[in-house]
């Protein structure tokens, strides 16, 4: 499937939006002479762009315009919720866990407090909507690590998670380092992560490996994170380089 930069959903929905219903048969523009909405999917200069978000929505036709602008809508929301969220962990980042307050994060991200509360009616469910921020980035870099295998092999899970470990998505120190600051108050907050780990352990049981020796390349790099995230001396340089090599061939005998 040929698809296009999520982050250009909605304004490509806008552009759909004035295409043709598909009942359509002809259209008349005195300006751009298209006699049909096939004519103007060829005419238009968007039209790869606009057959890469149909693909990207699994669609067969042009939608109706009324249909679009709901999508366009669903989309915008999304991208809003995406841009509350960084701006959150900018927040976190940058002036840290106690300067985290709604107005904050509304300024930083351009939105009103009301637009803001609309996606996350508390700090506890902005800090949540973070957690699963940070699980999802994860999941991305996981699953493109596990692209690189070569097919469903023992240890393949677990080498692709050990190397999502060491990719930034996979650190996000100061960020999680601020998060679990956050939720100190609220340990209910950790459910997500919990359940998250709980799945992870489960593919690592069930990978092909020895289990037990699966689990203790899973803990290692628990550790090795942990390490990191709160300055436990952690290797650095060659043992570090050292330490991943092991624990990869541990994941791959």
């Amino acid at each position: 499937m040929v698809c296009c930069d999520r982050e250009l959903v909605p304004e490509l929905l806008k552009r759909l939006s004035f295409l043709p219903d598909p009942h359509m048969t002809a259209i008349v523009g005195k300006e751009t002479g298209w006699r049909n909405h096939q004519n103007l999917m060829l005419h238009s200069g968007y039209s790869t762009a606009v057959q890469q978000v149909m693909q990207l929505l699994g669609l067969d036709t042009i939608p109706s315009r009324r249909y679009s602008n709901i999508m366009a809508k669903r989309a915008t929301s999304e991208t809003t919720r995406r841009q509350i969220l960084h701006a959150a962990a900018h927040v976190i980042q940058t002036q840290g866990t106690e300067a985290l307050t709604l107005e904050a994060v509304a300024l930083a991200a351009g939105v009103s407090k009301g637009g803001l509360l609309y996606h996350f009616p508390g700090k506890s469910a902005l800090i949540g909507g973070m957690i699963e921020y940070v699980l999802a980035a994860f999941d991305a870099a996981l699953a493109e690590e596990e692209a690189h295998e070569q097919g469903p092999q023992a240890g393949s899970w677990l080498r692709a998670y050990l190397r999502a470990t060491f990719t930034p998505a996979g650190q996000q120190l100061e960020l999680t380092s601020g998060l679990l600051a956050a939720v100190a108050a609220d340990p209910t907050l950790l459910a997500p992560l919990q359940a998250r780990y709980a799945i992870w352990q489960h593919r690592a049981e069930t990978d092909g490996l020895d289990p037990a020796k699966a689990t203790v390349v899973r803990l290692a790099l628990d550790g090795l994170w942990i390490a990191d995230l709160l300055r436990f001396a952690p290797p650095h340089d060659q043992l570090r380089e050292d330490v991943r090599n092991m624990l990869l061939a541990l994941a791959t005998e």
